[in-house]
């Protein structure tokens, strides 16, 4: 029942400010500046891109159950209000929304796992002279990175597979026992091959999404351990450490914005060099905000405004743009609202006191 919590606790914390659909886009990791800021100002950042391979029709069955449940009531099209009993149902296992780290690590966490699986099953096999065996991925940027690899760790194998099962040693204790089952039998060695998930699904009696889940679950903890304590875990950091100059948070668009921002360009000179709309700059600006943390926001938006938009963001006690419009002077515009919407959900200082309704 891991999806069924973690979408009542994605419900509770929207509040009826957002559809259905937009747990579902968090889930799946939809790369809308709109999906990837509310998962800040809803507090469900986790929660982003945990389950990419979710359909948006069984997502729908879900919802659906959990109305029939009577955990969920459904307000108008679309949009529902966690229950009393829903709450409930969530609190009684709460530990089983712990230990994501979605929104940093969602776009790691599949090519990691293919080379941590891929390089554990090649060290099994070649311990044992054994060079022809069926891979555990068909991922052509896996295999070329485990054997680039294997050719550095060829003449050191003993110590480099000692060091690999005392880092994963580590890593396990650090889970609890499903949890670490599960990885275990995820692995493949010499003349065997790893659980697949349906096979997992039966042996623990779990739903298919929730194993995709505790495997998502497992994969990022070990990212955030890795990261965290990087002399702790020195082979599992060499699988991971290259991953995050491939994946890019920002779209193409807005990081060709960027560039000319950071050559000091104003957003008119980006509107003229780029023959793109202001809104569209604007959008740009917006999305570099959210992903970078350390951006300058008071270089469009100043101090005062931002206490202002606070305020009556607070009065109002909702993140609708147009309700905190409506509050403001008419001088104010979205885009500094939405722009001081960034700042919500992080760890600027800037913040302090002002993110709780």
């Amino acid at each position: 029942m891991y999806l069924e919590r973690i979408i009542l606790f994605c419900f509770e914390n929207i509040q009826v400010e957002r559809s259905a659909s937009s747990i579902y886009h968090l889930l799946t990791a939809k790369k809308s500046i709109q999906t990837v800021q509310d998962a800040y100002l809803y507090r469900i950042d986790t929660f982003y891109g945990i389950l990419p391979s979710l359909s948006k029709e069984a997502y729908n069955k879900k919802v659906a159950q959990l109305q029939h449940y009577q955990y969920l009531t459904q307000i108008k099209e679309n949009y529902y209000e966690i229950t009393y009993k829903g709450k409930e149902f969530v609190n009684t296992q709460k530990y089983q929304l712990e230990g994501f780290h979605g929104i940093k690590y969602h776009h790691l966490a599949h090519p990691f796992m293919d080379r941590l699986l891929l390089l554990i099953q090649t060290l099994s096999n070649t311990y044992l002279r054994n060079y022809s065996f069926i891979p555990t991925t068909d991922n052509w940027f896996a295999e070329r990175f485990v054997k680039r690899n294997f050719q550095l760790y060829k003449d050191n194998l003993d110590n480099i597979q000692t060091q690999l099962y005392q880092e994963l040693h580590q890593q396990l204790l650090l889970l609890n026992e499903t949890e670490a089952s599960i990885f275990v039998d995820r692995l493949s060695g010499y003349k065997y091959f790893g659980a697949s998930i349906e096979q997992l699904s039966q042996k623990y009696e779990l739903e298919h999404h929730d194993v995709e889940l505790l495997l998502s679950k497992i994969t990022m903890q070990f990212l955030h351990n890795i990261h965290t304590k990087l002399d702790k875990y020195k082979v599992m950091q060499a699988i991971s450490e290259d991953l995050q100059v491939n994946h890019t948070t920002l779209s193409g668009s807005a990081t060709k914005t960027y560039t000319l921002l950071k050559k000091g360009y104003q957003i008119e000179d980006i509107v003229r060099i780029r023959n793109l709309k202001v809104n569209t700059i604007q959008d740009h600006i917006v999305e570099i905000a959210i992903r970078d943390h350390q951006f300058p926001i008071y270089d469009f938006v100043n101090r005062e405004t931002v206490k202002t938009i606070f305020t009556a963001m607070k009065k109002s006690n909702t993140f609708r743009l147009r309700e905190i419009k409506q509050s403001v002077d008419t001088n104010i515009s979205y885009f500094e609202i939405r722009l001081t919407l960034t700042l919500l959900g992080t760890n600027r200082e800037e913040t302090n006191g002002t993110t709780q309704r």
